[in-house]
């Protein structure tokens, strides 16, 4: 019986472990991996992009992923933060620049996030960036 209790136990303790949905604070809604779809501006989509660009948000940290056909990638990193449904984007280290030449500094409008898409706008005319929840 003692054994049983120890098992459950083990079980409940690694359930509520992993059941977190914020890790050191932070906003949870755009944690994990994110597929940029499609960038359009001005209202016209953009035929040059290759819809290979990933970004990974975890506690104040973001990832830039580009995936090139053979499943290179290229990777950048830098940090963000949440206010007033504007995501603040900063890349300090001159060795990983922002992908999609947006600057070092950045103010991106969310134009929309839920838990499966999210739209992302810049600038005037805007440059919208439109995510899937990878």
């Amino acid at each position: 019986m003692t054994r049983y209790v120890l098992i459950i136990s083990a079980a409940l303790i690694l359930i509520t472990l992993l059941s977190c949905t914020r890790n050191n604070g932070g906003d949870s809604r755009l944690y994990g991996t994110w597929k940029l779809q499609r960038i359009s501006r001005a209202g016209v989509d953009d035929a040059a992009y290759q819809g290979n660009i990933f970004w990974k948000f975890q506690n104040q940290t973001i990832e830039m992923q580009q995936v090139n056909e053979l499943h290179n990638s290229l990777q950048t990193f830098g940090n963000y933060r949440l206010a007033d449904e504007t995501l603040f984007l900063s890349f300090p280290d001159a060795d990983f620049p922002p992908l999609l030449s947006l600057p070092r500094e950045s103010e991106l409008q969310i134009v929309e996030l839920t838990g499966r898409e999210m739209v992302l706008a810049t600038g005037y005319p805007a440059t919208m960036y439109y995510f899937k929840k990878w």
